[in-house]
């Protein structure tokens, strides 16, 4: 089982997206925050309670502190966890930001679903998307 968390400040597409992962079977478990501090809570109590958090599917455009500055400090805490940047944001220059910052893979929400639950699997497995 791949243990997902995703931070996303839309609540429609936090909770479809979500919804979905948690449908794929036998291979997600996954919940949500509505930004970086909840996100920042969720991956200290999962930690603390012992249970593995894999890979972090995070949204860029984030209130307050955005996705970059999230993965920044994902990597500077827990240098194991994988972080898949999951945004609209097409833009070349937010890629290379988001890359830079420590992200393991980047993927647009236009992307099909079937092509987010295999950058989860792919990422969780040690490869780039």
């Amino acid at each position: 089982m791949i243990r997902v968390l995703y931070i996303e400040d839309d609540p429609v597409s936090r909770e479809l997206t979500a919804l979905e992962l948690n449908r794929s079977p036998g291979i997600f478990h996954c919940q949500t925050a509505a930004d970086w501090p909840a996100g920042l809570k969720a991956i200290t109590d999962a930690i603390a309670a012992d249970r593995v958090m894999d890979v972090v599917l995070l949204d860029h455009g984030l209130p307050g502190p955005d996705g970059p500055t999230a993965a920044r400090e994902i990597k500077e805490r827990w240098p194991q966890l994988k972080i898949i940047m999951y945004t609209g944001n097409e833009r070349p220059a937010k890629i290379m930001e988001s890359l830079s910052a420590g992200a393991d893979g980047y993927l647009f929400k236009s992307a099909p679903r079937e092509a987010l639950a295999a950058a989860i699997v792919k990422v969780h497995g040690g490869n780039a998307v």
